[in-house]
């Protein structure tokens, strides 16, 4: 009667060897899909212009907040210091 140790050793073999020739089938099937210069200029620039997009929005409100502040600033100076005697 053969031992544990050994099945699962057999166990451990074949599914390595069948890992093995899943890996080497999807490498032999995929070798030609390679993105092309021109693709990846053309979704780096189009990753440029979005980010560029989000920061100048993001700058637009920053400075409408500042703007909001001070108004709210000029508000408060307007009224001036009231000192309760």
């Amino acid at each position: 009667m053969t031992e544990a140790s050994i099945i699962v050793g057999v166990v451990l073999v074949v599914l390595g060897c069948i890992a093995f020739i899943y890996g080497s089938i999807l490498c032999w099937t995929t070798k030609g899909e390679f993105f092309q210069e021109e693709e990846v200029r053309a979704m780096m620039a189009h990753e440029a212009v979005e980010e560029k997009a989000r920061r100048e929005e993001e700058d637009k409100r920053m400075e409408e907040e500042q703007d909001q502040a001070d108004r709210e600033e000029g508000k408060m100076k307007k009224r001036g210091i009231i000192i309760a005697s």
